[in-house]
């Protein structure tokens, strides 16, 4: 039977260019990425995203706008896809429980931007320490609302170390 494709979280390759992990993951046999949207969508992120983001994973947004373009056709050429985004930093905490009017827009954005990239899903990591298990499944259905309209499927990430 084979195996299932290998795809790497570009999280875990700090400091290095978005080229630079793609070439990575080629040469040690991944199939495809998992992306930060400070990666591949910076124009979506809020300053909270962006400090939330350097402060709590030093992750610096790659530049002021991407090209899903271009960020598609050098997956390509790696021989790679791009499969899922992480969102914003810090929607990506504080979405489970209290997602509003912005934190909706930035989804929709980076949904956009994931359909744009062909790719699948976009990650929701439970990451917060407030709200309910309620809240989280309301949320969830909110912003589910919005990837059905682009055919993109959410892929809830419970974290260990939250309350939820």
């Amino acid at each position: 039977m084979p195996l299932p494709p290998i795809y790497l979280n570009t999280i875990t390759i700090k400091g290095a260019s978005l080229a630079d992990k793609m070439s990575l993951a080629r040469r040690y046999g991944f199939q495809g990425l998992e992306v930060w949207a400070h990666e591949v969508a910076p124009q979506v992120l809020s300053q909270a995203d962006r400090r939330e983001g350097w402060e709590r994973y030093l992750l610096k947004a790659s530049a002021e706008h991407a090209d899903p373009t271009a960020i598609k056709l050098m997956a390509e050429e790696n021989g790679l896809r791009i499969d899922g985004i992480i969102p914003g930093s810090d929607v990506a905490v504080r979405w489970s429980d209290q997602l509003d009017a912005p934190m909706l827009a930035a989804f929709d954005a980076t949904i956009q931007v994931c359909a744009a990239l062909d790719g699948r899903y976009v990650v929701m990591p439970a990451l917060g320490d407030s709200g309910t298990l309620n809240d989280v499944a309301i949320n969830l259905r909110r912003v589910g609302q919005i990837a059905g309209d682009y055919g993109i499927r959410l892929g809830l990430e419970p974290m260990g170390h939250c309350r939820k």
